[in-house]
């Protein structure tokens, strides 16, 4: 969401960023006007991307910045919450081996959806470390493919 958000502009992101508070009366001040359809342009999108159960969540929030701020904490947890559900996937990226039977595109999957969750908590994973847990990952009837590959 944060990317489609950011290709409105980058007066709405940084609406978004800065947060906005509705005056009571109506904006005069041509910056005040941009700020405030900023707001309300981001609001309607955020809106309109979400299920109604986490619309719900958020009906009470009374600028783009309160809703973001209130997805970001739904979704990732304060930070306790984030980093146990981070020490979690190291946990399963570690544990991860290809079973005999499975094919090498849903292994991939599998590999591929541990680290773009950490990554989406900001755990930086370095492409060199992805590519020798995946060949550690392997069966032994890669062994060779392995070795021509190391």
């Amino acid at each position: 969401m944060q990317t489609y958000i950011s290709t409105l502009g980058y007066d709405i992101w940084e609406a978004l960023k800065n947060g906005y508070t509705t005056p009571t009366t109506h904006p005069i001040d041509i910056t005040e006007k941009n700020l405030c359809e900023s707001d309300s342009m981001v609001k309607n999108t955020i809106m309109y991307g979400l299920i109604d159960s986490e619309l719900v969540k958020l009906m009470g929030c009374k600028s783009a910045k309160e809703m973001w701020e209130k997805l970001k904490s739904i979704h990732e947890g304060d930070a306790k919450i984030k980093e146990a559900k981070v020490q979690t996937l190291r946990y399963q990226f570690e544990g991860l081996k290809m079973n005999d039977e499975e094919e090498i595109a849903s292994h991939m999957l599998r590999v591929n959806e541990i680290i773009n969750f950490k990554r989406g908590l900001g755990e930086n994973i370095e492409v060199k470390m992805i590519i020798k847990k995946i060949l550690r990952s392997l069966p032994s009837k890669f062994d060779a493919k392995v070795l021509s590959i190391e």
